[in-house]
C-alpha cells in the first residue's frame, strides 16, 4: 500500500519521477541505480496498550535493510518483501548515482547504524574535496563503519558525530530536540568547510533520519558563496521537492486511487516523500525549503525554520570556542 501500488509510488518512480532537478547523462526521469528500503520491527513499536502513558526510553533496535543494485522495477523480491512487511517506520530509496559514483550495494541508501537510519536526496556540492575534511572531524569508531564511497553515507556519520555523547547512557533515546540540533550541525558544518576551501558550489540537502522513535526531514538549498543573495534566484525552484500528507488512515479507495482519510484529528499515519505518491494533490503540503519535518509519537508533524547564517554564526562560534579549550587543558 506505501512502496509499490499508489498511482506515483517510489517503484515507478525509479523510472517516472517527474520532480529530479539535477539531470548528468541520463534521463532526469530515471532512477535506476539500485534502491534500498529499511523498516524497524512491529515488535519494537514504543507504544503499546500498556505503555501509552510513559513512553519507553530505551532505544529501539537497528533497522531491518534491503538494498539492491537492481533498478527497483525489475525486482521481483522488492514486491515479495513489501506485500509482507508491516512496520511503523519505514524508509525506502531510489537511487540515481552521481556522475563518476560507484554502483554498488554499500552505496544504495537507506544507510543504518545501531538504531540510526538515514537516506539522502540531492548532493553536496564540492564533496571530492571535502571528503577528508569530514573524515578527519568524525571519530574513529564512526570511520570504521563507512561502507561506500558516497557523500550521504559521509553526511550521515557526520550528523552521528554531532549527536550528544552516549557515554554511561546505554540505550536510552536521544530527545528530538538534540537529533535536530545534530541535523542543523551537519548542514552547517558542510557550509562552513565549503567556505572555509573557497568553494562555488550548491549543495541539496533533502536528509531523512530517524532513531526508531522521531523522524526528520529537512528540504535545505545551500550555495557556499558569502555574498550569495536569495533574491537573484528561487530558491523554492532550486531545493530539491519534498512533501507530506498526513492523517488517520492512508487507504485504497473505491475509484481504486490511494487517499489519506481523515476520520479523527489524529496524525497516526505520516508520509514524507520527493514526489506526491498520489494524485491527489489535496492531501499532500509543499515542504517550503530550508525547514526540517520533525515527526514523533510526542508531537506528531512539527516543521522548524532553519536560519543557515544565524546557526552558521553559532556552530562557528562554538568551534572556536572548543579550540581554546582544547589549547588550555
Amino acid at each position: 500500500d506505501l512502496l509499490t501500488r499508489p498511482n506515483h509510488s517510489i517503484v515507478k518512480q525509479s523510472y517516472g519521477c517527474t520532480e529530479r532537478k539535477v539531470s548528468y547523462a541520463v534521463p532526469s526521469s530515471l532512477n535506476a541505480d539500485g534502491f534500498g528500503i529499511a523498516w524497524y520491527p512491529l515488535q519494537n513499536k514504543q507504544v503499546t496498550d500498556n505503555t501509552e502513558a510513559k513512553e519507553s526510553e530505551e532505544a529501539q533496535e537497528g533497522a531491518c535493510l534491503f538494498c539492491s543494485i537492481l533498478p527497483a522495477w525489475n525486482d521481483k523480491n522488492l514486491h515479495r518483501i513489501s506485500e509482507k512487511i508491516e512496520s511503523p517506520i519505514v524508509f525506502a530509496h531510489v537511487r540515481a548515482a552521481s556522475l563518476g559514483s560507484i554502483i554498488s550495494q554499500t552505496n544504495c541508501h537507506p544507510f543504518v547504524h545501531n538504531q540510526y537510519t538515514f537516506m539522502h536526496n540531492g548532493g553536496i556540492g564540492g564533496f571530492s574535496e571535502l571528503k577528508k575534511h569530514i573524515i578527519t572531524t568524525i571519530s574513529a569508531d564512526l570511520y570504521k563503519h563507512i561502507n561506500g564511497t558516497t557523500d550521504s553515507e559521509h553526511a550521515f556519520m557526520l550528523f552521528l558525530n554531532h549527536l550528544p555523547s552516549q557515554k554511561n547512557r546505554g540505550n536510552a533515546l536521544q530527545e528530538p530536540q538534540a537529533l535536530l540540533m545534530a541535523l542543523k550541525k551537519t548542514v552547517v558544518h558542510i557550509l562552513h568547510l565549503q567556505r572555509k576551501l573557497k568553494l562555488n558550489v550548491e549543495s541539496l540537502l533533502n536528509f531523512a533520519v530517524s532513531d526508531g522513535n522521531t523522524t526528520l526531514v529537512s528540504r535545505i538549498y545551500l550555495h557556499s558563496k558569502t555574498d550569495f543573495d536569495e533574491n537573484e534566484i528561487s530558491i523554492e525552484s532550486k531545493a530539491a521537492s519534498l512533501y507530506f500528507s498526513c492523517g488517520s488512515m492512508w487507504t485504497l479507495c473505491s475509484d481504486n486511487e490511494y487517499r489519506m482519510r481523515h476520520t479523527n484529528m489524529n496524525e497516526d499515519a505520516v508520509i514524507v516523500a520527493s514526489e506526491r505518491l498520489s494524485l491527489n494533490h489535496e492531501d499532500w503540503v509543499e515542504v517550503p525549503h530550508n525547514r526540517i519535518v520533525v515527526i514523533s509519537n510526542k508531537t506528531n508533524v512539527l516543521m522548524f525554520p532553519i536560519n543557515i547564517e544565524k546557526e552558521l554564526q553559532r556552530f562557528e562560534k562554538d568551534l572556536k570556542a572548543n579550540k581554546v579549550a582544547n589549547q588550555s587543558k
